[in-house]
């Protein structure tokens, strides 16, 4: 027996299908392709899509002929018709009740073949709900991370995948590897999603075979509970049986609590003396800012909240659209930059945007709370660099270790500084508009010394 993260590997299996399916947007060098963008993309019964077919919209139906790839992204995604290529689909549901004639690549919440489904070679699916009907049928192999799966179609060749439950009704031609989570606990995660545009089957925790199921080679899976297989279910390659050893939660002592309370507070106040280091000035002046507008702070902060997803995901399509087109213009040797820059780009805003709201608007906020206590208390320590900041550190932690003011006081915070952010940048790029300047909100804040 082993120590084994389930988790982890439905984490690496989804994240591999999202790369697979990214990976392949990639390289779009087809002259001929169709790029279509509507609320309703449909491919009727009699049309026939002579190449390529991008499709962007809340729904892609192709009931028709697409005589090369389909590559859409949508709210639900559809095929009734033929595809003679491959499948790229990211949406929130996918249904295939016709024929692909390569492979399916496909991430999403619903993804779901049904019974007159006929894949001609591999899938790799990334879904929380991953349901092959029977009577459907796939020639190569299928390689899934889910929640669950229920797989009553048949698989020509081997099955490997990982989700919390799987029920294996249906045919599988080789060998079939599995990693399976084990008995229910809380709440169900479905309850918690947006409601499916198809319906999911209901699939119990852990690893069960029907008496339908045949493995033709050897079925090997890990899992903290045995599975359920069936009398009648057919494995002539044998069994083979893993238990994987699930450490007990430890319940966090007062003494664990207040070491990890700790722990952050000496975090933040490294992080927060090197920004008094090297920024003091511009750390300052966002304080300046919310305490000058704190109505104003707070509400941009709610705006940038929400325009922040809004852009990550602007800029990535942006940048996918643009490699389409200079793919479809015979300037292929632009695409693979264009979504390089567009992908870097995301990622350093994301990653610039968890660094702020996690550390830097939390050292803006004590700065400002521990210069303001000092002033009341010691005015002579309120003039100094550091016991502000450290007065107010200890005050933030103290307040967010405190359940459910807690996480409220670092939402707060987060937004208090982001909306801090937004007038300085507004500041910066109009300083003779009506928005208050870097001089004015820095007011306040000075300093004897360095210490």
């Amino acid at each position: 027996m082993r120590v084994s993260s389930l988790a982890r590997s439905r984490t690496v299996l989804i994240v591999a299908s999202l790369v697979l399916l990214i990976g392949l947007v990639v390289p779009v060098t087809a002259l001929a392709a169709e790029v279509r963008s509507a609320n309703q993309v449909v491919v009727g019964p009699t049309e026939v899509v002579a190449d390529d077919l991008y499709a962007f919209g809340n729904t892609v139906t192709i009931d028709g002929t697409v005589k090369g790839d389909l590559v859409a992204f949508a709210t639900q995604v559809t095929i009734n018709g033929t595809v003679e290529g491959d499948v790229l689909a990211l949406s929130q549901a996918l249904v295939i009740n016709g024929t692909v004639g390569d492979d399916v690549r496909a991430a999403g919440q619903v993804i779901m073949l049904d019974r007159g489904a006929q894949v001609a070679d591999d899938a790799v699916i990334g879904s929380f709900s991953l349901e092959s009907r029977a009577g459907s049928t796939m020639g190569g192999d299928l390689l899934f991370g889910a929640v669950q799966a229920r797989l009553a179609g048949n698989v020509d060749h081997n099955v490997r995948g990982a989700a919390s439950a799987v029920a294996l009704d249906g045919t599988v031609g080789r060998d079939v590897t599995l990693e399976v989570g084990g008995q229910a606990g809380g709440p169900q995660p479905a309850l918690f999603m947006p409601p499916a545009p198809v319906p999911m089957p209901a699939v119990q925790p852990g690893l069960t075979l029907g008496d339908s199921a045949r493995v033709g080679g050897r079925l090997t899976y890990q899992s903290p509970v045995e599975g359920k297989i069936a009398p009648a279910a057919q494995v002539p390659g044998g069994v083979s049986y893993e238990p994987v050893v699930v450490a007990p939660a430890r319940e966090p002592t007062p003494v664990s609590i207040a070491l990890d309370h700790l722990r952050r507070l000496v975090t933040l106040l490294l992080v927060g003396l090197l920004m008094m280091w090297v920024a003091p000035a511009w750390t300052t002046t966002l304080g300046g800012m919310i305490q000058s507008r704190p109505l104003a702070s707070l509400g941009w902060g709610v705006v940038a909240l929400v325009v922040f997803p809004v852009v990550v995901i602007t800029l990535a399509v942006v940048a996918i659209l643009l490699a389409i087109a200079f793919g479809r213009l015979t300037l292929g040797g632009l695409v693979g930059p264009l979504v390089g820059i567009g992908l870097t780009a995301d990622a350093v805003l994301v990653t610039t945007f968890v660094i702020f709201t996690g550390f830097v608007a939390q050292i803006v906020v004590s700065v400002l709370g521990g210069h303001w206590l000092l002033n009341q208390l010691q005015p002579a320590l309120a003039a100094s660099r550091v016991w502000p900041l450290v007065a107010g550190l200890i005050v933030l932690v103290i307040l967010t270790a405190i359940p459910w003011l807690g996480f409220l006081v670092t939402l707060v915070v987060s937004l208090l500084g982001l909306g801090a952010l937004w007038l300085w940048t507004q500041a910066r790029l109009r300083p003779t508009s009506a928005a208050v300047s870097a001089g004015e909100v820095g007011a306040g804040f000075t300093y004897a010394g360095a210490t």
